[in-house]
């Protein structure tokens, strides 16, 4: 690469002020105040990517000469990733040190991230790897402790929240038609929109015939080839996330004598998850009977359309007409939950007079289970297809001892 590319500046500054040791600090009720910030860059390379011309052999052509395809063009400009993050933070503590933590909000730009950009197609490469995308983070972290009893009995609860909004600022190549952004959203990320966006047809019902119906250009249609293959993007609905926006944890731990206890239940809250439904496409696979999900809910008899809404099953298949259906927003599922992760029981026994030698004897159940979930059709978030093969993650329970004897 241009040698003013090799290397790039990454620094950072920090500030904070401890506000409770001033001298003119008068609140007896708030034993610890700090302000702190900072600003600064971290960087990143890629090992996959390189400033001269890659290629991969690719066997040899009609006359039996070798040949290579071109991996990526030569790119002298080449550079460094860079993240620029900028926070505000605050420090506290107050009633003797019973409430204890700190809120802080963030600003995370991601500049010159690698991704895909067009080329000129004289060049005999349509699209080059580099410095073509950026993207926008904005977050906000509460963490907060507080003693609720001390005494025989010890109650300690820890709260942490986290809030997080992000978006594509920049991405340079000509993005997919309609089909490919909703099926893989990963690859083609929009402009304005999450990395993680989850994209989908807007339903409008069956016909008389049980055939699904998608709204395009405003109005309901059988179209489905208009529907996959256009670029507009008013053809297709942003559901929201297919990660949390929003989670935390909240953990209680009670301790009396050398008993102690603790209990954590996390929440996910602000993303969605598409359901599996009957599959018209992968129903007549020689694999069998593979998507029983909404069968008998199905399409049969004309006016079946004024009660449901799962297509009748066609022979043979027709892949845009299923696609119509297993894509569309119908079958997106808001994904909050509240989850039971994990309770630990610990006993410590003290060995002999020197109380810094112990053993401590405990108990772990992790991945216990949901104690709410927003979709009223009791699918598990983590695992919504499980018909699929997907797995979901197993309870488990270890036992063990630690001793620094």
């Amino acid at each position: 690469v241009k040698p003013n590319q090799k290397g790039v500046p990454l620094c950072s500054l920090g500030l904070l002020w401890d506000i409770a040791a001033e001298a003119f600090y008068r609140v007896p009720w708030l034993q610890q105040l700090k302000l702190r910030s900072s600003y600064g860059y971290s960087g990143n390379v890629s090992k996959t990517l390189s400033a001269y011309l890659t290629a991969t052999a690719s066997g040899t052509n009609v006359y039996g000469a070798p040949f290579n395809v071109i991996v990526n063009p030569p790119n002298p400009s080449l550079r460094w990733e860079r993240v620029r993050i900028a926070n505000l933070a605050t420090d506290f503590a107050m009633f003797n040190r019973k409430l204890e933590g700190s809120v802080e909000l963030y600003a995370k730009q991601g500049l010159d991230l690698f991704g895909e950009s067009p080329l000129a197609p004289q060049t005999g490469v349509l699209t080059f790897n580099g410095n073509t995308a950026n993207t926008s983070t904005k977050g906000l972290d509460i963490s907060l402790r507080s003693l609720n009893l001390s005494g025989a009995v010890t109650w300690r609860t820890d709260f942490q929240f986290s809030k997080v909004k992000d978006k594509v600022t920049r991405y340079l190549v000509a993005n997919a038609n309609n089909g490919a952004l909703v099926t893989n959203p990963g690859a083609y990320p929009q402009v304005g929109f999450p990395y993680f966006a989850v994209f989908a047809y807007t339903y409008a019902g069956l016909d008389g015939l049980g055939d699904p119906l998608l709204y395009i250009d405003g109005q309901a249609s059988k179209n489905y080839a208009a529907a996959i293959n256009t670029n507009n993007r008013a053809n297709v609905k942003f559901m929201g996330s297919s990660v949390p926006t929003t989670l935390g944890n909240v953990r209680n731990s009670l301790s009396y004598k050398n008993v102690e206890l603790s209990l954590n239940i996390t929440y996910r809250l602000g993303y969605v998850f598409r359901r599996n439904s009957l599959n018209n496409q992968s129903i007549y696979t020689t694999t069998g009977f593979t998507s029983s999900t909404d069968y008998n809910q199905r399409w049969m008899k004309p006016g079946d359309e004024s009660f449901t809404q799962v297509p009748a099953l066609r022979y043979p298949n027709i892949a845009a007409r299923s696609n119509a259906y297993t894509y569309s927003d119908i079958l997106i599922e808001t994904a909050d939950n509240i989850r039971l992760q994990d309770i630990r029981l610990d006993y410590r026994i003290s060995a002999g007079r020197n109380r810094g030698r112990a053993i401590n004897l405990y108990c772990y159940f992790n991945n216990i289970g949901y104690l709410w979930k927003a979709n009223k059709l009791g699918l598990d978030p983590d695992n919504p297809r499980p018909e699929m093969g997907m797995i979901s993650f197993p309870r488990t329970i270890a036992f063990g001892l630690k001793t620094n004897l």
